[in-house]
């Protein structure tokens, strides 16, 4: 498929997934999908050199689509875990799994060129560590989140079991999620890489 289609279907996923998160006021899935689009759309919008590979811009369609689906499908609105409703979770590893992306973008477009020079092994660790990065400044949107929201995230004293272990689980819920999900990435990638090289991940205009 040509560039360009894809880069425009690329900008409507993410477009999709911002009016749902939007819509459900979860506004930190907004800061994510700039940073998809940074990382996707910012090296041909600026005609560098290297560019991040078809893969790459795959999975900033799929991501946001797979995000999409699961909010309006309400498939695991109506059961929890940890005080959590299921969706969340995935809603979860879809922003875990986007930030990862984001982070293998990143990091393949400056090792191509040759500001740095590393192996896939810390390829696929800087893509962790965009992941975890964001989950730790999740930490404290979500806690003024649900602060506004009326949630006693500050009060003293204890909570009665059953709160208390819905406010933690809300607030952990994605640094959770991106420290299992991210290192699994890891492995996956560090596969797929020994087979095809860091080279796959980008393309030359």
């Amino acid at each position: 498929m040509d560039r360009r289609i894809l880069l425009a279907l690329s900008m409507l996923a993410n477009i999709a997934a911002a009016a749902v998160s939007c819509a459900e006021g979860d506004y930190f899935w907004l800061f994510v999908l700039g940073l998809t689009a940074a990382s996707i759309c910012g090296p041909d919008m600026l005609k560098l050199k290297a560019v991040p590979g078809k893969q790459l811009i795959a999975l900033s369609i799929v991501i946001p689509v797979a995000r999409v689906i699961i909010y309006l499908s309400g498939l695991g609105h109506d059961s929890a875990f940890w005080g959590v409703p299921l969706w969340m979770y995935a809603s979860s590893l879809c922003m875990s799994a986007l930030c990862y992306a984001d982070g293998l973008s990143i990091f393949a477009i400056a090792n191509s060129y040759g500001k740095i020079s590393v192996g896939r092994g810390w390829t696929s660790l800087f893509a962790v560590t965009v992941s975890l990065g964001a989950s730790a400044a999740y930490i404290i949107f979500i806690f003024f989140r649900l602060y506004f929201d009326g949630y006693p995230v500050g009060a003293e004293g204890k909570l009665p079991d059953a709160y208390g272990v819905q406010v933690e689980g809300l607030i952990m819920n994605f640094p959770t999620v991106a420290s299992v999900s991210g290192f699994a990435f890891a492995a996956i990638t560090y596969y797929v890489l020994k087979k095809t090289g860091r080279e796959s991940l980008t393309e030359e205009l």
